[in-house]
């Protein structure tokens, strides 16, 4: 297994050489004595060039290696880490690409550089529309506007993705409720919250084309809290 530590993990010494680990999802601290010598010691092997998993196998000091199993447990478990079967040459992905690996990736398969989706906006309000449309096209994703009529939004293309009002939330799912039960103001929304929402929906598309495990709206609804903008996965009892 090949192994590239990710740019958004921090580390630091702490008492007794033990070793403290943070990133954008949570910290852990690890109070084996001599942690964070055998972690600097491991850092020129977590460039994604190296078997790691091989290599220790060749160690004849078992409580070494029984030890730097379980680190690289802790830092695949908590997204400290890409790992994948194959050398991982960070640097034949795109700036973004790269920045969605960083934030959200963990296994990794083989880069498919001449893999993209077709998608189109269905939206009644051309500027959300246009909005929507030109976060989401990439050089993975090509899109397309088409203005429609209703009181959603429906992205339309590998995945069906749907944005609609109810009881005053913002609600991202691959299944609409009866278009009664819905909203109408949808689109008396700020911009800048169909920004958030193309962004958010972006990465899911992105994600799915890199063949990377992540958030599925279309198995889940996904629902926004319009004073926080806070998010959290629904299940169809919680959306009544």
């Amino acid at each position: 297994m090949y192994y590239y530590l990710k740019n958004n993990c921090f580390y630091l010494e702490q008492i007794d050489n033990t070793l403290f680990l943070k990133n954008n999802f949570c910290s852990v601290s690890i109070k084996n004595k001599g942690a964070y010598k055998l972690f600097k010691m491991m850092l020129p092997a977590f460039e994604g060039n190296v078997d790691v998993d091989k290599e220790l196998e060749k160690l004849e000091n078992q409580k070494v290696k029984k030890f730097l199993k379980s680190l690289l447990e802790i830092l695949k478990d908590n997204k400290f880490v890409l790992y994948s079967d194959e050398i991982i040459n960070i640097n034949a992905y795109s700036d973004e690409e790269q920045n969605i690996l960083f934030c959200y990736g963990g296994n990794i398969p083989k880069k498919n550089n001449n893999l993209n989706e077709q998608y189109v906006v269905y939206c009644p309000d051309k500027k959300i529309g246009k909005i929507i449309c030109n976060i989401l096209n990439c050089s993975r994703i090509n899109v397309s506007l088409v203005n429609d009529v209703g009181n959603y939004i429906c992205v339309n293309g590998k995945q069906k993705l749907i944005i609609y009002k109810k009881n005053n939330k913002v609600i991202v799912s691959s299944v609409l409720v009866q278009p009664s039960d819905i909203d109408k103001d949808l689109f008396k929304l700020p911009y800048h919250i169909f920004e958030i929402i193309a962004a958010f929906l972006k990465i899911e598309i992105m994600l799915s084309i890199m063949g990377i495990d992540n958030i599925d709206f279309t198995k889940q609804k996904y629902i926004f809290d319009l004073r926080t903008f806070e998010g959290k996965i629904i299940s169809d009892g919680e959306n009544k």
